[in-house]
């Protein structure tokens, strides 16, 4: 997926995943800032079509975004690992997202291709929107066929900028951007 840019940011599903349902195509800002918190990334995950925010108290003390049932995203809300983030990425990405420092796999479910942010505030803004972006719509590709659609139309009554892009295959998100090759 190409930066972030001003207008559009089309989100694609994965090839290997069933697509009989076109994408959302989401109408998302990239931040401007350098850094972003904890409180603005909650923000960004909340924006997305029919996102729901969970909280899940003791034992277990995640924060959890998800879509249709299937998480994208989590918060970890207890010490000594609070506000932690953890998101699904590609397989190609979690290899080099896991050799970066402050970025590990993701505990008991870093063989599903999930890593843990240790400091949201120490990773690129417009690369953590893009990953970010690119876990909800693996998602919402996880999904029925039923509740794509449903969600697909609900994006496109609630954003009217926003649109369904039949053909677009989804892309994995650029390389690490700090990264030297």
């Amino acid at each position: 997926m190409s930066q972030l840019t001003k207008g559009m940011a089309p989100v694609r599903p994965d090839p290997s995943l069933n697509t009989d349902v076109p994408p959302v195509t989401l109408c998302r800002q990239a931040p401007t800032r350098t850094v972003m918190n904890v409180s603005q990334l909650k923000e960004f995950c909340r924006g997305f079509p029919s996102s729901t925010e969970t909280l899940y108290g003791e034992p277990y003390n995640f924060l959890v975004y998800g879509v249709g049932g299937k998480k994208y995203a989590y918060f970890k809300t207890s010490h000594p690992e609070r506000w932690r983030f953890s998101i699904r990425v590609a397989p190609d990405r979690f290899i080099e997202l896991t050799d970066v420092p402050g970025v590990k796999p993701a505990r008991y479910r870093g063989r599903y291709y999930w890593i843990t942010i240790v400091k949201v505030s120490k990773f690129p803004p417009c690369y953590l929107t893009e990953l970010v972006e690119w876990s909800y719509q693996k998602a919402v590709a996880s999904l029925s066929k039923a509740k794509r659609t449903a969600i697909c139309s609900g994006a496109d009554a609630a954003a009217p900028n926003s649109a369904v892009n039949a053909d677009a295959p989804l892309a994995a998100p650029r390389a690490v951007p700090w990264a030297a090759g």
